[in-house]
């Protein structure tokens, strides 16, 4: 005894098995050009992050640099017992060293630090003319406070030679 419908049955069950082995492929496809996908951006996340690891290395690096370099001008005309030639010769050491690392890194890793080693001579240059300026001051002062003693004895002897 077979039912009035068992042929449609039959099709309906062939339709759902056709249906649910297409969404099961359909499933397996998209998992597996997700995964493919996902390996891939892995990939390249992982070479970006290397890339921006060795930036970020040299980033401290070069800020190392300049704060030491900072450091050392802040020693120019501070008033402390500082051999000033030796301080020259040591900026001068590390200004170089700064430039030869700069050259290395591309343009777009250190363009802050490529300015600020641009403006170092002028630096230097500003630090040197004060110097010169603090030693014509003092001379100046020297001459004066010699003017002045002079001026007062001057004016001692005129007045002691006048009575």
């Amino acid at each position: 005894m077979n039912a009035k419908n068992s042929r449609e049955v039959t099709k309906g069950y062939l339709w759902f098995t056709f249906a649910m082995c297409a969404s099961i492929l359909t499933g397996m496809v998209s998992l597996w050009c997700f995964l493919t996908t996902a390996g891939k951006e892995m990939e390249y996340i992982n070479l970006r992050s290397g890339e921006y690891d060795a930036a970020f290395s040299n980033q401290i690096m070069l800020t190392e640099k300049v704060d030491s370099l900072y450091n050392n001008l802040t020693l120019l005309n501070s008033g402390q017992l500082v051999n000033q030639t030796v301080l020259y010769n040591r900026i001068s050491n590390q200004k170089m060293n700064l430039l030869r690392v700069l050259e290395e890194l591309a343009d777009n890793d250190a363009v802050l630090y490529k300015s600020l080693s641009d403006n170092i001579n002028d630096v230097l240059q500003v630090k040197d003319s004060i110097r010169l300026l603090d030693s014509q001051v003092e001379l100046v002062k020297g001459d004066l406070q010699r003017c002045i003693l002079d001026n007062r004895a001057a004016t001692r002897r005129m007045f002691s030679t006048g009575n």
